[in-house]
């Protein structure tokens, strides 16, 4: 004996409903005319009855499509192999289903990689770091992906963690070019869950932009200042000669620093050239109990590790 098809079943099913909903609405008039009461649920029943309908009609619709897309999947591929994961995706009849319904003629979905699910929502979930000002390149850093080459760096990102999970402080990266300072900022950033990055470069073009005011700029500087979280200041380097560089700098490190807001700096400079970059005033806070200092001693990582960091990632 043959089984019934998805229509057949879907057809019983509704047959029942109305029975049903017939009975129920025979033993609701009896009730009534028991109680000497006015049928005063005919526009309920009514609605109820359109309600069942439109339901019957969108059931034996989408029951029809899924038949259909049967079907049409007959002389197709069944599944599909990721060539990035190598994971076989097969069809997803639901979602098959439902895309076909929508466009009214029928189309296969495959189920997704899990593998390209989790960097896609690696991507979404980084989107806020990059409208915050983390290059797109280091938009993945997280303390996961940080790669430890030695105990030195070992130490840094415990450290890190431990910077991340304060309520306040200033935290100083300093070391040789291309050795994970920038990518390690940006993972706390990440970490902490709100900031703003700025390269010292980009700070100072941006806050130029507002001499002008016919611009309309944003005043960075006000940002810098009173942004939640942590405010980034990457590559920190001797002054290019302006007047209006190191007083912004001042400006901003001494509110952050006065209302306990983080403040993260990263430098190629020696320690001793950033405290008199920084002035004696605002160095002499650095002693304080939030003031954290990591140091990256070894070579640049970025030709040998640029493969690990970046071929795999989502881009």
């Amino acid at each position: 004996m043959s089984q019934p098809t998805a229509i057949e079943r879907l057809n019983a099913d509704l047959h029942r409903r109305r029975q049903k909903a017939d009975a129920d609405k025979l033993a609701l008039e009896a009730t009534r005319q028991n109680r000497d009461e006015p049928a005063s649920g005919h526009v309920q029943d009514d609605a109820f009855a359109a309600a069942l309908a439109r339901f019957s009609e969108a059931g034996q619709k989408t029951a029809a499509m899924r038949a259909a897309v049967e079907a049409y999947s007959a002389d197709k591929e069944q599944s599909l192999v990721c060539a990035k994961h190598d994971f076989e995706r097969r069809i997803d009849w639901n979602r098959s289903t439902a895309a076909s319904v929508q466009s009214g003629t029928p189309e296969l979905v495959y189920a997704e990689c899990p593998g390209c699910a989790t960097e896609r929502r690696m991507v979404e979930s980084s989107a806020w770091l990059v409208r915050c000002g983390v290059p797109e390149i280091l938009r993945h850093a997280s303390f996961e992906t940080f790669i430890c080459e030695t105990p030195e760096d070992t130490q840094n990102l415990k450290h890190a963690r431990e910077f991340a999970a304060q309520r306040m402080g200033i935290l100083v990266i300093e070391g040789t070019v291309g050795n994970g300072k920038s990518m390690l900022a940006a993972a706390i950033m990440r970490a902490i869950g709100s900031g703003l990055f700025r390269t010292q470069k980009r700070l100072l073009a941006d806050h130029r932009q507002t001499y002008n005011h016919e611009n309309h700029a944003e005043n960075i500087m006000r940002r810098a200042m009173f942004t939640k979280g942590v405010f980034v200041l990457d590559e920190l380097k001797e002054p290019d000669g302006g007047r209006d560089e190191m007083p912004l700098i001042d400006e901003i490190l001494s509110e952050r620093h006065g209302n306990r807001r983080k403040v993260i700096i990263t430098t190629n400079l020696l320690y001793e050239r950033v405290k008199e970059l920084l002035g004696e005033r605002l160095s002499d806070r650095l002693k304080d109990g939030g003031f954290k200092r990591l140091i990256f001693s070894g070579s640049s990582r970025r030709e040998r590790m640029k493969g690990k960091y970046f071929s795999e990632m989502p881009v």
